[in-house]
């Protein structure tokens, strides 16, 4: 989004860790803070066993507007309603006892209704840190949300379906090779992404992922983030 961010009045741009920090500092003739977010200081995993996945699809700019049949008939609606539907995935919910939370974009909220929920895929009506922190794992198509999850050492992955079109309808660019610097495994195919699931492999230890989340929130101290941020802003 640099336009949108170019386009703003600051004095410091706070990072979310040292690889936005570096590319912001070489886009913006501006301060880069590199604190982390205010919100990642309280995020915590909680301590109880989770029991519950995350879906947390993003929007799509081009169906912002589209009359309630246009949404159903598009290909977002319908690769979200395959996965979910998935047989292998619906018994895997069912033997392990486990509930996967769809968490909607505030944008696609109000079309709730055309997904097919059931007793183990349901809406979630929890907020984004409850969500979050009580997951024992999480996955988005797009969506910088999981990066909370990441931060918190919460496995993560990418389902991107519609790799080809989605940035060429997006109001901005894609900036991070998903499959080189992802914190995450990238599914391009639900039964992919199943699999996965299925045969709990993000519950092993990944090495690979484990140094990238280390690089991305490099600089980051989860229990000096708010005071940092406090003490540039009064010295400006």
């Amino acid at each position: 989004m640099t336009d949108w961010v170019l386009s703003k009045y600051y004095d410091v741009f706070v990072a979310t860790g040292e690889l936005e920090a570096d590319y912001m500092s070489a886009l913006a003739p501006k301060e880069t803070l590199n604190s982390g977010l205010p919100r990642y200081e309280v995020l915590a995993r909680e301590k109880s066993s989770p029991t519950h996945l995350l879906f947390m699809p993003t929007w799509r700019f081009n169906l912002h507007q589209v009359s309630a049949e246009g949404f159903a008939k598009s290909d977002y609606c319908r690769a979200i309603n395959e996965l979910i539907t998935d047989p292998l995935l619906l018994n895997h919910l069912r033997e392990t006892g486990r509930i996967l939370q769809v968490k909607l974009h505030p944008n696609v909220d109000k079309r709730a209704g055309h997904f097919k929920f059931s007793e183990h895929v349901i809406h979630s009506e929890l907020s984004y840190r409850e969500a979050i922190t009580s997951a024992e794992m999480v996955f988005t198509d797009y969506s910088s949300a999981v990066l909370d999850a990441a931060f918190i050492e919460t496995p993560i992955a990418y389902y991107h379906w519609d790799a080809a079109d989605f940035f060429r309808e997006q109001p901005y660019e894609a900036r991070v090779d998903y499959s080189e610097d992802g914190l995450g495994p990238v599914f391009h195919k639900h039964a992919d992404l199943v699999s996965h699931v299925v045969q709990e492999d993000y519950l092993r230890s990944n090495q690979l992922f484990a140094k990238r989340r280390e690089r991305f929130f490099r600089g980051v101290d989860p229990a000096t983030i708010n005071a940092s941020i406090v003490e540039r802003m009064l010295s400006l």
